[in-house]
This record gives C-alpha cells, structure tokens and sequence, in this order.
C-alpha cells in the first residue's frame, strides 16, 4: 500500500513540475510578444514619420 502511494505521490509531483514548467515557458513567451509588439509600434511609428518626411514638402518629386 505505502508502495502505491509513493508512486501516485511521485506522478504528481512529476506532473506538478511539467505545470510549473508550461506556466513559466508561457510568462516568457507573453513577455517576449508584448515586447516584440512594442518594438513593432516603435517602428511603425518612425516607418510613418519617414513617409511624412521632405518628399511632401518639394512639389514635383512624388514617388510613383
């Protein structure tokens, strides 16, 4: 009997630290996204001053 508990008594702990784990893997995946979409902010934001840049000022030299 005490052989059948120490087995279950391992399976969980062994599926408590696969949980543990999986949660830490996704925080870092999260904080990996919002930190990438930041960065992806930041530059479309300067991809948007860029395309406001000197070729609106000079007449005539539109891009095609």
């Amino acid at each position: 009997m005490a052989s059948e508990f120490d087995r279950v008594t391992a399976e969980r702990d062994g599926l408590q630290l696969s949980l543990t784990t999986a949660d830490q893997t996704i925080d870092d995946l999260q904080t990996a996204i919002a930190r990438r979409n930041g960065r992806i902010d930041e530059l479309v934001a300067q991809l948007a001053t860029v395309s406001r840049g000197p070729c609106e000022l000079i007449v005539g030299d539109e891009l095609p």
